[in-house]
């Protein structure tokens, strides 16, 4: 964030902190910029621009998933009260996998494990996606548990590396996670899923 912050302002971007924007401004028929207001001075403000890229996130309010709870659909409803049709809303209702002790729900590190049910015998495979088939484990009332038993050692220390917010609760709970299996679970991730916005 911060490398990308300075490129922009190096390129003469205004970047307004904490002016969080209210609405969409229309002009000959297309969206022509933002209003919004400085919440400790109570200044309005307003940019005019040629293109407008609405980047809030999704609506994952009160989801428990990681960066997640703030984001409560603000840039969908700008955008449906400045008249835009909106599409691919049917995959606004995902769950992110995450270990059952956590809300981090980043997928990645589960690319390097193999999941088992409770008798230690591997998920079985059924020819649907693996998010599916352990959403169906979890209906049922069956736990579902995750070993990150694979790749190699120089591999794991990359991940822990590279994410290392994921690894954080496994170390709380003084969990090796590429040695022992833990349960998981999904958290409410609707932040992730990206969404095509029409204006009419």
């Amino acid at each position: 964030m911060r490398f990308m912050r300075q490129r922009a302002i190096a390129s003469g971007v205004s970047i307004l902190d904490h002016h969080p924007a209210l609405e969409l401004l229309w002009a000959d028929g297309a969206i022509a910029g933002a209003a919004g207001i400085h919440p400790r001075t109570g200044n309005r403000w307003e940019v005019r621009a040629g293109a407008v890229v609405l980047a809030t996130g999704g609506c994952a309010f009160l989801s428990h998933a990681l960066g997640c709870d703030g984001n409560t659909g603000d840039g969908y409803l700008m955008a449906a009260e400045a008249g835009v049709r909106l599409s691919g809303m049917e995959f606004s209702s995902q769950y992110g996998l995450s270990p059952a002790h956590t809300s981090v729900s980043k997928g990645l590190t589960f690319t390097f494990a193999s999941f088992y049910l409770e008798d230690g015998s591997p998920l079985p495979e059924t020819g649907e996606d693996r998010a599916v088939r352990i959403a169906r484990q979890l209906i049922a009332g069956e736990k579902v548990y995750a070993l990150m038993n694979r790749g190699n050692p120089i591999e794991h220390e990359w991940l822990r590396q590279g994410q290392p917010n994921c690894f954080l609760p496994f170390e709380r709970i003084g969990l090796d996670p590429f040695q022992q299996p833990f349960p998981v679970g999904f958290s409410r991730d609707t932040c992730k899923m990206g969404h095509v916005v029409k204006f009419c």
